[in-house]
């Protein structure tokens, strides 16, 4: 359970990573600590740093804990993130609001918008080397077809496009306008992460709905990465001469039902076994919105979910391949690394 390795021998850097206590940039900070790399991480939520200590006792990196040097702020804000740059020289943003719920559209708006706004005016006044942007598979733009969506897919206004994919869409404009003023910058577009973290967030949503005996599956297809894959990319892009490029970070794709059969397997649980039709998928988060205005709280599924779960998207990564000769994991590390870290917290 290792993340790959990168030699950073000799090269010491000031590193500011936003979203370090995300899936993504926690593990982005194992891998730096690994490196012997101090860091900076943005913060919002306490709570959720003692999640990111245990991630670091799981890669038996405890005595690298010190090196992460947290910081509270709010992306959103200039102001609480203008007193830690000085002396920043690379920046890995990370942080981003993801969520499928349209009465979510303001906060995408503010956090991946404005939230990568604030950063990369921030890059450009205080002059640093290089940032790496994580976007996403769903800022790329979608031809209505089942071919391969790649990197030269335009992205087209529609319906189809989600509040979450928007914003990344326009959080994106930011960074490429960053770059015509004189940024160096390069961004991913992971598709579904998979790896160790909460199971309340992110894909852990997928490990504990399995835990919970799922039962239903749908047809739908989409990529799927190992998040040790898009750590070890970022870096690499990072100490590249890249600038100015985009790369989906991809690794296979797959049916949703073949990924959660994984997952069952290696939790030794029952797996799905009930076709959820697009009828039945549509009466369910009805229902669900219904509960959620009631119970006052999240929906678990929305209009927006359901719709996704039964689309078909393909995905290329020869791009990212052909650039830095990537050997990306199979899926079923990337889901065994997860079920080994649920049972070390068991």
């Amino acid at each position: 359970m290792t993340i790959k390795n990168i030699s950073l021998a000799g090269m010491e850097h000031s590193i500011l990573v936003t979203g370090g206590t995300g899936l993504l940039g926690s593990h982005l900070l194992v891998q730096l600590a690994r490196d012997g790399q101090s860091v900076k991480a943005i913060y919002r939520k306490k709570s959720s740093i003692s999640e990111i200590e245990q991630l670091f006792k799981y890669y038996g990196l405890v005595d690298k804990w010190n090196l992460v040097d947290w910081i509270e702020a709010d992306i959103g804000d200039t102001d609480s993130v203008v007193d830690h740059m000085n002396g920043i020289d690379q920046i890995y943003h990370c942080a981003a609001l993801v969520s499928f719920n349209p009465a979510d559209a303001e906060k995408l708006y503010h956090a991946n918008i404005v939230g990568t706004r604030n950063i990369v005016n921030l890059a450009l006044e205080f002059e640093i080397d290089k940032l790496i942007y994580v976007s996403s598979t769903a800022a790329i733009g979608r031809n209505g077809l089942n071919d391969e969506i790649s990197e030269k897919t335009k992205w087209v206004a529609s319906l189809e496009n989600t509040f979450y994919a928007k914003s990344k869409h326009l959080a994106e404009q930011e960074v490429w306008r960053s770059a015509e003023e004189g940024l160096n910058v390069a961004i991913v577009n992971p598709c579904i992460i998979i790896g160790p973290g909460s199971l309340d967030r992110s894909t852990g949503t997928m490990f504990s709905q399995v835990l919970n005996g799922l039962k239903y599956y749908t047809n739908g297809a989409n990529a799927f990465v190992d998040v040790r894959d898009v750590v070890d990319i970022m870096i690499k892009l990072m100490y590249s001469n890249i600038s100015g490029q985009r790369y989906l970070t991809t690794a296979e794709n797959r049916t949703f039902k073949e990924v959660f059969m994984l997952i069952a397997d290696q939790m030794n649980m029952k797996p799905p076994s009930k076709y959820a039709s697009r009828f039945l998928i549509g009466i369910a988060w009805r229902l669900e919105k219904l509960r959620s205005i009631i119970t006052m709280s999240e929906p678990r599924i929305t209009s927006e979910t359901a719709r996704a779960s039964h689309r078909i998207s393909r995905y290329s990564n020869q791009k990212i391949i052909n650039a830095l000769n990537v050997e990306f994991n199979p899926i079923d590390s990337a889901i065994k690394n997860t079920v080994d870290y649920i049972r070390f917290n068991q």
